[in-house]
């Protein structure tokens, strides 16, 4: 379950974008269980805008796939302190680990 203010997350072919859930709406689409949508306020979402209007532009067919509603089950709750602190933990350590370029080198590694 879903609540208006929750902070989330969307995955879109490699672009991850990060929001507030600012309605929710229940559809029904004629299933057993209707599906809940909700209207999401994006941030720093310029890669999902640009990448939408190039395909928009390249189907040249008039259709726009840039979505304003998400079904809940496409979008993910974020315990927004939780992802904080492990990203800020991630870039002390590689700070600190650092080789003058501010992050140490990174060997690949195969598998």
């Amino acid at each position: 379950f879903m609540n208006i203010g929750e902070v989330v997350y969307n995955e879109w072919h490699g672009i991850r974008r990060y929001g507030v859930v600012m309605s929710l709406e229940e559809k029904d689409e004629g299933l057993i269980i209707p599906w809940t949508y909700a209207r999401v306020k994006w941030f720093n979402d310029e890669p999902y805008q640009a990448t939408t209007e190039s395909t928009n532009k390249l189907r040249n067919d008039s259709s726009d796939i840039y979505k304003t509603n998400y079904r809940i089950d496409k979008i993910r709750h974020i315990d927004i302190e939780r992802e904080l602190g492990t990203l800020s933990k991630i870039k002390e350590y590689l700070e600190l680990e650092g080789d003058g370029r501010g992050y140490r080198h990174m060997e690949k590694v195969h598998f």
